[in-house]
């Protein structure tokens, strides 16, 4: 499938994750690897909508560095989530957001659009300690 879509769009790319598996290794081999001003991180399972990647996207180009989904809010849409899935997942986010005084209400949520910085991993894990 990739390799079609290499041949029809020359911005599509294979890239290998060499991390250990898991969900996180492989945003941040993602993260480590794109190329461009923005980057997107969407579910494979078709459970984000592709036209609010676009909304994310003009929300950048309104000058914010980042863009955060929610699953929670009153116009969103969950279908087939399990009922203790869900309640862990709100008791779960309650929790973090409590601890950190943050004011979202799906911090574990994975669909997020960031601007470049320009710079990798790398150069974010080597500042020197405060």
């Amino acid at each position: 499938v990739i390799a079609a879509l290499q041949a029809r769009e020359k911005r599509v790319r294979h890239v290998a994750n060499d991390y250990p598996q898991g969900y996180g290794f492989a945003v941040r081999k993602g993260l480590d690897a794109y190329k461009g001003d923005a980057a997107v991180i969407v579910m494979a399972d078709s459970s984000d909508e592709p036209a609010d990647i676009v909304k994310y996207y003009r929300k950048l180009e309104e000058g914010y560095d980042c863009v955060f989904g929610t699953r929670f809010s009153r116009q969103a849409r969950l279908t087939g989530y399990p009922r203790h899935k869900l309640i862990l997942n709100r008791l779960g986010n309650r929790l973090i957001q409590l601890l950190f005084w943050l004011p979202y209400n799906d911090v574990t949520n994975a669909f997020k659009c960031y601007r470049s910085c320009g710079q990798s991993h790398d150069d974010l894990n080597n500042f020197p300690p405060v």
